[in-house]
């Protein structure tokens, strides 16, 4: 890509910009944008852009010499602040593609230490914040360098409405508000970076790998001097004390830097302000949604007159026991003196005043000029960051320890067998004893700190123990390694909840000096008053009722099945979308699956319900309580938004019962750091896999594929990708017979059974922790895991990939790379009372606007983890998927296909995993005979199914009935 127009100043002057299309990024925090590749031809198979390089290799390994910022600062804290900027400024704004960079020259005025500042417009595609990626002379100078945040402005929609039809307050959308921002480069634990230069030219690469970025304004700056507190007094000396005040309602925010900072509602006190219960008020803001470092809060407040105010804080953490929150407070954008950056907010159960002052108990006084101004707080980790930095660097280097161990041990070693660790892995032993002594010192170090007890700090005491033993006691690492593996991720799970820092704003009052502070709580008395009133209003009050309206005004009546979150966000799509552009208004309620059922018995259902599951439709369409949706005129057009496999399930008997709202289906994890190690590529087919079986094996890893072996899951999945990829069918005849005990059934189930049988694959597992951890490198799970690492596995973020399955190879060379699909799906009942306002609004709602602007919602209230599965596929080709992880879902949904869905189905899962279990389990039957006995089992259910309701049977001698009546 030609380079953009950019004015350039101070020295700087751009090379080029350079871009890739967007399939191709490498792991290592941001580490894919280090790459800068050129982009691959759209190729039959996207598997040939996945083949590693030494090229990658060696980014890798270049990521892996970086020291970290911590290392970075404290070896440069001899070099002096610089006093000179240098800046350039827009000609025209610097456009950087998703995954391009662009390389700029800067003279460095002086030697010294700067910060690096930035004025950019994010890309609307998305609303997550920007991992930007910055090279300092060809080679990132930190870690960290590697995936830099660069937030985004968030609002709550001033359009929205400000309480529902029963006078709950509704949660207003939150809106991105699109304008040229600036800040500094900081770490996404809130650190200001700070970057030593030499005099002299320097190149700096600058990066986006997941979205576009435009960029106004890149500048070395000085490092501000922020002033004591007594500093700060004196500045000011002479100036007044206040008289007024103003009070700040936390939850009108200005805005936010993270749209799942969202206004919440507390009921659990009468004190909270305002205050309507029973009825639901927003009156709080923050809470387990405002804990990640680096997360800021803005409010705008007017000062009453020049001079002096204390700023008191109501707020209430009551969410992590033994740990204080720590906010950076900022006033017009800018700390006022240094011990204003951290202000601790310690753990309560109630809430309580927090007056930010001195040592000595004394409030700190803040000097305001008449007028309006902003005052901040930031999520920080403050004085413990450090401290929380080098606990994750130790949990990464415990886990390379136990990789490494895991390769000798196994996951189960013999207890009484010595294994010679010290003489096999003397390496490991070194850093066993490396990790004893900075854990050790730094669980002293937080023993002497306020807020922290023993109790508190058990896991950090616990893993250094433990190795403490591994060093003086070699010989018993096999007997302590599971317990070694049980450790790592208790510390896991601590280093989570100690640098997470939740916390509660009810309002900031910017006060007078001196004046009274009121009463924070309820006193007992009022609680008992508050909690009867709430009791009483148990029995009137239903808030599954999310939107009522008059029956004269012909509402359509839709159940969702789904989450409160959801329903109150399609609530805000109705009044905002649907009902003015119909003029047809909704009653909104929140249902379970099993009031469904006794609902339908009653025949007393909704016109709508969303978020049945996938098996649903065909089994209440038997029993006539669905509307075929064929029967519409446009139903045609309307179908064309799915996928086929999509409809597959909603398909029976020429009749089609509901509408596709999600799909998901299986893709292949991967760790890239531990392939890397071994030096094996992703397999792209079961030969390949097969062919990394022993590599893996030699070194204790695993490959996991579902089994059906955990709570709330099924082999189903598993199963046909080998049936469907073996040419096979799941039903025959319509769907009177299972087709599993054909000759492609036959040998599907053989090769899936043999992977555990004769090949050792786990058979019983926690998919997430082992791929976290890094015991099975290869996973094969539904897509959506994908969202939970995300949010689950922080430590190994840009260290896992994702991709198609492997594939099994055709006669005539081919890969074939089949898969079955889940989701959910819109149903109608019969009982609707107006069917063509119902389609109406089942139309309005799988259109892909409509789901493009829920996905959004959704993801930017709840975060990455609810990444929703729309089954549209103009919706989905818009998710906020990054453009190399869109290809390969879009490669792996060429092969999708759909699972039918036919009277008495629901036995086929169940003896599937049985079958599963009597020849990969328990080894008590062969493939063939299990299979063939089971499959007798689940042809006779559906035979008598199918009896039930009047259909014809494989008894019968009817032959497959394509295209047959629907049910009336």
């Amino acid at each position: 890509m030609a380079a953009v127009p950019f004015r350039v100043q101070a020295g700087m002057r751009i090379r080029g910009v350079t871009g890739v299309t967007a399939v191709r990024k490498i792991a290592g925090l941001a580490l894919s944008a280090a790459l800068l590749l050129p982009a691959a031809a759209a190729a039959e198979d996207v598997r040939e852009a996945e083949h590693w390089t030494e090229r990658e290799f060696a980014v890798m390994a270049e990521i892996g010499r970086a020291p970290s910022y911590a290392d970075y600062r404290d070896a440069r804290r001899d070099w002096p602040a610089a006093g000179e900027a240098a800046v350039i400024r827009n000609g025209e704004p610097l456009f950087i593609p998703e995954g391009g960079s662009a390389e700029l020259e800067v003279r460095v005025p002086e030697r010294g230490r700067y910060r690096l500042q930035m004025e950019y417009l994010p890309s609307e595609r998305s609303s997550a914040a920007v991992e930007l990626t910055l090279r300092v002379d060809g080679e990132f100078p930190f870690r960290e360098a590697a995936g830099i945040p660069l937030y985004r402005k968030w609002i709550d929609d001033p359009s929205s409405r400000k309480t529902d039809g029963r006078g709950n307050d509704v949660r207003p959308p939150q809106i991105e508000a699109r304008e040229w921002l600036r800040a500094d480069l900081s770490s996404h634990t809130g650190e200001v970076f700070e970057f030593a230069l030499d005099e002299g030219v320097h190149t700096l690469t600058v990066g986006s790998p997941f979205q576009e970025l435009h960029i106004r304004e890149i500048a070395l700056t000085p490092i501000p001097d922020i002033p004591s507190y007594e500093e700060y007094l004196r500045r000011h000396a002479g100036k007044a004390d206040a008289a007024g005040g103003v009070r700040i309602q936390g939850e009108r925010a200005a805005y936010k830097n993270d749209p799942v900072i969202v206004p919440l509602e507390d009921r659990s006190t009468p004190a909270t302000e305002p205050n309507r219960a029973p009825k639901i008020s927003l009156n709080k803001i923050g809470g387990d949604r405002w804990s990640r470092p680096g997360q800021e809060i803005v409010w705008t407040f007017r000062a009453p007159e020049s001079g002096f105010y204390e700023i008191r804080i109501k707020a209430r953490q009551h969410y992590a026991k033994g740990f204080y929150s720590i906010r950076r407070l900022k006033l017009d954008g800018e700390v006022p003196f240094r011990e204003a950056e951290q202000i601790a907010f310690p753990y309560g159960s109630r809430w309580k005043f927090v007056v930010p002052g001195a040592a000595d108990g004394k409030p700190f006084k803040f000097y305001l000029e008449e007028g309006e101004h902003t005052l901040s707080l930031t999520a920080v980790s403050g004085e413990f960051g450090d401290v929380f930095g080098q606990v994750r660097e130790s949990i990464g280097e415990l886990n390379e320890i136990y990789r490494k161990l895991l390769m000798v041990l196994g996951a189960t070693p013999d207890t009484l067998r010595d294994y010679h660790i010290p003489e096999i892995l003397p390496d490991v032993m070194a850093s066993i004893g490396e990790q004893r002594e900075i854990l050790d010192e730094l669980y002293r170090r937080l023993l002497t700190r306020e807020g922290f007890s023993r109790g508190e700090l058990e896991p950090l005491r616990r893993t250094a123990e433990v190795l403490d033993e591994f060093v003086r006691h070699p010989y018993d690492i096999a007997a302590r390694f599971i317990a070694f593996k049980n450790d790592i991720a208790a510390l896991s799970n601590w280093l989570a909840e100690a640098s997470a820092s939740p916390l509660d704003i009810d309002y900031i009052d910017i006060a007078p000096p001196g004046s009274p502070l009121p009463e924070a709580d309820a006193s007992w008395w009022e609680l008992i008053l508050f909690n009867l009133r709430m009791f009483v209003a148990s029995f009137t009050e239903n808030f599954d009722v999310i939107e009522r309206h008059a029956e004269d005004e012909r509402p359509v009546t839709v159940w969702v099945m789904t989450g409160r979150e959801q329903a109150q966000v399609l609530n805000e799509l109705i009044q905002s979308a649907y009902t003015p552009a119909t003029g047809r208004k909704v009653n909104l309620q929140l249902v379970s699956q099993e009031s469904l059922l006794a609902s339908v018995a009653a025949k007393n259902t909704a016109d709508v319900v969303l978020g049945v599951s996938g098996e649903i439709p065909v089994d209440y369409a038997l029993r006539g309580a669905l509307v075929d949706l064929s029967q519409f005129p446009d139903a045609g057009e309307v179908l064309a938004r799915f996928h086929e496999s999509a409809l597959v399930p909603l398909r029976f008997q020429g009749g089609v019962y509901g509408l596709p709202e999600t799909m998901s289906y299986p893709m292949m994890f991967y760790r890239k750091d531990i392939l890397a190690e071994l030096g094996l590529a992703p397999p792209g087919t079961w030969n390949e896999v097969l062919a990394a079986l022993p590599a893996l094996q030699k070194n204790n890893l695993e490959i996991l594929i579902e089994t059906g072996l955990q709570t709330g899951s099924d082999a189903m999945g598993a199963f046909l990708m080998f049936l469907y990829q073996h040419g096979g069918e799941l039903y025959r005849d319509g769907g009177m017979a299972v087709g599993i005990d054909s000759a492609e059934g036959m040998e599907a189930f053989k090769f899936w059974t043999d992977l555990y049988r004769n090949y050792g694959l786990p058979v019983n597992f926690n998919t997430a922790n082992r791929f976290r951890t890094g015991e099975a490198p290869l996973v094969i799970s539904d897509f959506s895991l994908y969202n939970m690492l995300s949010v689950m596995a922080p430590e190994i973020k840009g260290l896992w990939g994702m991709l198609p399955v492997p594939g099994t190879v055709r006669e005539d060379g081919s890969v074939d790379r089949s898969v079955g699909a889940s989701g959910l799906a819109a149903v109608m009942f019969r009982t609707a009372k107006e069917k063509e306002a119902a389609w109406e609004f089942m139309k309005w709602w799988t259109s892909a606007e409509t789901q493009i602007e829920f996905a959004r919602r959704i993801e930017s209230i709840l975060g990455a983890s609810a990444r929703y599965p729309t089954a549209n596929l103009d919706a989905m080709g818009q998710m906020q998927w990054s453009g190399e992880e869109w290809s390969r879902l879009q490669e792996q949904l060429r092969w999708v296909k759909g699972v039918p869905q036919v009277p008495g189905g629901y036995l086929v899962p169940r003896n599937i995993n049985n079958a599963f279990r009597k020849v990969a389990v328990s080894k008590s039957q062969g493939a063939r005979e299990a299979l063939l006995m089971y499959t007798r089992i689940i042809n006779n259910e559906l035979t008598q199914k199918r009896k039930e309701f009047g259909l014809p049977t494989a008894e019968d001698g009817f032959a497959s009935r394509e295209g047959g009546g629907r049910f009336e």
